[in-house]
């Protein structure tokens, strides 16, 4: 009964050019709803399917390029396939393996997964008003600069954890005490970190090698998304705990409460049931910021280039 419930890979891409609506396939479920949100944000762009809905498919990256494998293999037509159909999977380590697929119907994400987007200055300020009290004029460019400054500076286990990460997956021969696998709150074990940190010489020379350095950029890079984006969460949480004790201080733009020394009514205040996994699901609702647009470019011009038939 389930195999019959379906959808033929072939049936897809035949009803994509028969409707002229562009036909985004993606790994898991998670994904549909995030990259509806992204293609669709303004007007219907394209149709997401997860890749385990397509008959002799399963869920994941590799379904997902045999799929694309076959419509690839189907006879020539006067319709370009690329017009129509593309399959979105994160990078991974694939650039550093030099593993990227082919296949032109393949999209590979610009960093390491999808939630390695959302690790992005834009969206400080929407986490700010969304745990806080604040008014705009507190959230001003300067607060979030150094909120941005704090949270940076605090990558740095990660970034030592990641690059053992991506030694192991490079090297065969090499034993590391970190994997991809793991969940992230192996990554934050004390044992863990310290053995890290006896290799952090080694480790930053196999970073030099690849052309990575200590920033936001080369950790989109090769840190696993979900790491990075519960770090960046976790210590957005951590400083915005500290504010309201800055803003009684002055070190911060004071509030209107702190100004009539009624301190326990702080704007700055985290809000009561907020915490880093809050501002985690929070932040995966963003998917208007900077760090989708080539996505949504890719998506925009297979519209339009259906549209232009």
């Amino acid at each position: 009964m389930k195999a019959a419930m379906l959808y033929d890979v072939e049936e897809v891409y035949s009803q994509s050019i028969m409707t002229k609506m562009p036909i985004i396939i993606v790994e898991g479920v998670d994904d549909v709803p995030l990259y509806d949100r992204i293609c669709n944000s303004k007007s219907k762009r394209a149709s997401v399917f997860a890749v385990e809905t397509l008959e002799g498919f399963g869920q994941g990256c590799i379904s997902l390029i045999k799929a694309m494998d076959k419509v690839k293999g189907l006879p020539e037509s006067k319709f370009d396939p690329q017009d129509f159909i593309a399959g979105m999977i994160d990078k991974d380590v694939r650039d550093f393996r030099g593993e990227i697929p082919r296949n032109d119907l393949v999209f590979v994400l610009r960093h390491y997964s999808i939630e390695s987007h959302f690790v992005f200055p834009d969206i400080l300020e929407s986490l700010l008003a969304y745990s806080t009290r604040t008014t705009s004029d507190l959230r001003s460019p300067a607060l979030i600069s150094s909120i941005a400054d704090c949270v940076g500076r605090s990558f740095e286990v990660l970034y030592l954890a990641s690059l053992e990460a991506l030694k192991g997956a490079l090297d065969p021969t090499y034993f590391s005490d970190v994997s991809y696998s793991y969940p992230y709150g192996r990554v934050k074990d004390l044992a863990l970190i310290k053995k890290i940190k006896q290799k952090e010489a080694d480790l930053l020379n196999f970073a030099e090698l690849h052309g990575l350095q200590f920033d936001l950029h080369s950790l989109r890079m090769m840190s696993r998304g979900k790491w990075l984006l519960s770090v960046f969460c976790e210590e957005v949480e951590r400083a915005i705990l500290e504010l309201p004790a800055s803003c009684k201080a002055g070190a911060v733009a004071k509030c209107q409460f702190c100004v009539a020394v009624a301190h326990e009514q702080c704007l700055y205040k985290l809000k009561d049931g907020i915490s880093g996994k809050n501002l985690k699901i929070f932040a995966m609702q963003h998917t208007d910021m900077p760090s989708f647009d080539y996505i949504r470019s890719k998506v925009d011009s297979m519209y339009e280039a259906v549209h232009g038939l």
